[in-house]
């Protein structure tokens, strides 16, 4: 998620004041902790599996990994394959995975090679949640909103140059069924030099979504509801970029042979199934979108880690309230535990993932005090050192996260942003070593001038 700084102005890009001295504290309310409890979570030895892994390292790599917490490796997700669900051109030069361009533009290591060409005119993003009502904003924005965040400065680069008019958001369900949030989807309406556009008779509720949203009370759908019909409602201002919200369409098919030119999409209707869910199904109409860039932001689905039990319907380890279980009697795993997407499938936010994971550590706790948790003493942290440097494995430790953490402020602070990420691995880590050294040079020559 990108940085936003609180006194840029833009309202649309901003946060409160209030949220943002919230985050400010609880990031200084980390850090304390991370540096006080440090000698005590190496005297535990109590595997918890979150939504990072390193591929290099066997199970009980992973398990010293999550306990020991200070050393940081590559990683990849756990919860990260999005789903692919188009046709079979999708993966034509023009259409890509919402984890690609999220990744790229937030400066993941594992994403900054790839290339987006930004010179189409028209571009579509398939999704209705949270990620799809980011990559139309960053798709939208102006250049001198975006340089006021944390946005990866490659990306900012590119999006300098990008010629996109038009973006199509597409929802297969109708507005009541919508996944996104309100601060998110009103934030698309505040954008400067953007309007939004809805039609209203997409966001007129039919029969089933209003007898369905009056016998289940959500606020968020309300609000959701009111926003959207306050845009159905607005005059374009005839603004040089424009947001287009669509409902009950999916694509069905990318148009092109070299790469992406247009892209069908099927018109559906909602009906309610056996078990009382509204769903979309496709009508015998079609619209094709002449346009050539997509993004897939329709989900992600769990992928299984060795060794550790793993639901391959549902992409998720399972487990009662955090707790791993054994799938084949259904009895917990001793000392493993699971937060997360991985844990619950990819939905929610931060103010989802907060209620997840104390009940996770609840559970841990619970076991802890029941003495349930039957485990040998951890070793010493030179046995996990001296195994990672017979993997010969480059490693970050927290003093050295901090130093870095200081690095990229410092590079964000000279041009006015909250932070210039490091996109490159062996940037950062030759950034690191070169800090260390003029370190170093600094404490020897204070030490020569005391003697």
């Amino acid at each position: 998620m990108n940085e936003r700084r609180e006194d840029d102005g833009v309202s649309g890009l901003r946060e409160d004041r209030r949220a943002a001295e919230v985050v400010r504290n609880e990031a200084e309310h980390f850090r304390r902790l991370a540096e006080e409890a440090r000698e005590q979570l190496l005297a535990q030895r109590i595997r918890l599996f979150e939504a990072s892994v390193d591929d290099d390292l066997d199970r009980d790599g992973r398990a010293e990994r999550h306990v020991l917490g200070s050393p940081h490796f590559p990683h990849r997700p756990a919860a990260e394959r999005s789903y692919e669900a188009i046709s079979p051109r999708e993966y034509l030069p023009g259409s890509h995975s919402a984890t690609e361009f999220v990744g790229w533009y937030n400066a993941h290591p594992d994403f900054r090679h790839l290339t987006f060409d930004l010179q189409s005119e028209t571009a579509a993003v398939v999704g209705n949640g949270n990620v799809a009502m980011d990559l139309a904003r960053i798709l939208a924005s102006p250049q001198d909103v975006l340089a006021q965040t944390d946005i990866a400065a490659h990306a900012l680069e590119e999006l300098a140059e990008r010629r996109i008019r038009d973006i199509h958001v597409l929802g297969r369900r109708g507005p009541a069924q919508a996944a996104f949030t309100n601060k998110e989807l009103k934030e698309l309406g505040e954008l400067p030099g953007v309007d939004v556009i809805v039609d209203p008779q997409e966001v007129a509720l039919d029969h089933l979504s209003a007898e369905w949203a009056a016998r289940n009370p959500n606020r968020t759908r309300d609000r959701n509801l009111e926003i959207l019909r306050g845009f159905a409602a607005r005059e374009p201002a005839g603004a040089p970029v424009r947001i287009h919200l669509h409902f009950l369409v999916s694509p069905v098919e990318l148009i092109g042979t070299e790469r992406v030119e247009g892209l069908t999409i099927v018109h559906n209707e909602l009906y309610e199934s056996d078990d009382g869910s509204i769903r979309p199904r496709a009508t015998d109409r079609r619209t094709t979108l002449p346009l050539g860039l997509v993004f897939r932001a329709i989900g992600y689905q769990g992928v299984p880690l060795p060794g550790i039990p793993f639901d391959a319907m549902r992409g998720v380890i399972p487990n009662d309230r955090g707790r791993i279980t054994d799938p084949a009697t259904g009895a917990p795993v001793e000392g493993e535990y699971v937060v997360g997407w991985i844990k619950r499938g990819p939905q929610g936010i931060i103010g989802t993932n907060k209620p997840d994971s104390q009940e996770t550590v609840d559970m841990l706790l619970e076991d802890l005090h029941a003495g349930n948790l039957h485990k040998v003493e951890v070793p010493p942290r030179t046995v996990l050192e001296r195994l990672l440097g017979e993997r010969r494995r480059d490693f970050v430790s927290y003093e050295d996260w901090q130093l870095i953490d200081m690095l990229e402020r410092e590079r964000g602070e000279a041009q006015g942003a909250p932070r210039i990420k490091f996109s490159r691995v062996e940037e950062m880590l030759h950034a690191l070593q070169e800090r260390k050294r003029q370190a170093a040079e600094e404490a020897e020559a204070e030490a020569a001038r005391a003697d």
